[in-house]
């Protein structure tokens, strides 16, 4: 039986306090289960509140699942000062998200998305290509959907089929790999465009670097619209996060 146990709230906000009173003023939470147990959450946001952390800065780096309960996440996190939220989507079909047992679907996607931005976050979103069932058409209305909304960053990677993963197992029985799984994981980069498998109901490796490619222009474009969105640019033009490193 799989049994989760978190740090009480008491625990986190007192790890809080301890680094506040060294002097930081900014903390960055690691945390991938952070908001996995909401009666958790809550005790901690009112237990911040009751503490009056004044403007310490929370940066919630792992991000929220896309679930039913994301809204009701969103709020806890928008009262501790948390304004950026990464969402991993994945992929924009709903067969695709049903064969790798995302939880979800593209319309909870869209909502949950909505949703944050309408809470003023900053939206950053993780989507993969190369999956199966996935279709150029899920993909281009990926890019539609980032395109129409104000998304502070995205992020495209390449599907890389670990070892010892139902994914590897898959693909052993509908497919055949183009490289040797130790080629492509010593040289991750060399293959960030470079589809390493090919297989049934999956789209031709041609076609996913052809739209490996078209997303890293559409990640050149979300930058460089989020400068001005998110007023990351001073009055002569320079962004202002190149002064912040």
């Amino acid at each position: 039986m799989q049994v989760w146990r978190g740090v009480s709230a008491k625990n986190v906000i007192a790890n809080l306090k301890y680094w506040q009173e060294l002097g930081y003023k900014e903390i960055h939470v690691m945390d991938d289960n952070f908001a996995f147990d909401i009666k958790r959450l809550k005790e901690i946001v009112d237990l911040f509140e009751k503490e009056d952390f004044g403007d310490l800065k929370l940066v919630f780096i792992p991000g929220i699942r896309v679930s039913k309960d994301a809204k009701e996440i969103l709020m806890l996190l928008k009262r501790i000062n948390i304004d950026y939220i990464s969402f991993g989507v994945e992929t924009f079909s709903d067969q695709t998200l049903k064969f790798i047992k995302k939880g979800t679907t593209v319309s909870l996607i869209e909502s949950t998305v909505r949703d944050a931005i309408e809470l003023s976050f900053k939206v950053r979103l993780f989507f993969i290509i190369g999956f199966p069932y996935q279709t150029v058409d899920s993909i281009r209305n990926f890019f539609k959907f980032i395109l129409k909304y104000p998304i502070y960053q995205v992020r495209f990677f390449n599907l890389i089929p670990y070892e010892n993963t139902q994914l590897k197992e898959w693909i052993d029985k509908h497919g055949r790999f183009l490289f040797q799984s130790n080629e492509y994981m010593n040289y991750f980069k060399k293959f960030q465009d470079i589809p390493v498998f090919e297989a049934e109901h999956t789209l031709p490796a041609e076609i996913r670097t052809r739209e490996l490619k078209f997303a890293r222009y559409i990640t050149q474009i979300i930058e460089e619209r989020s400068k001005f969105l998110f007023d990351e640019i001073d009055e002569e033009g320079r962004n202002l996060n190149e002064f912040k490193r």
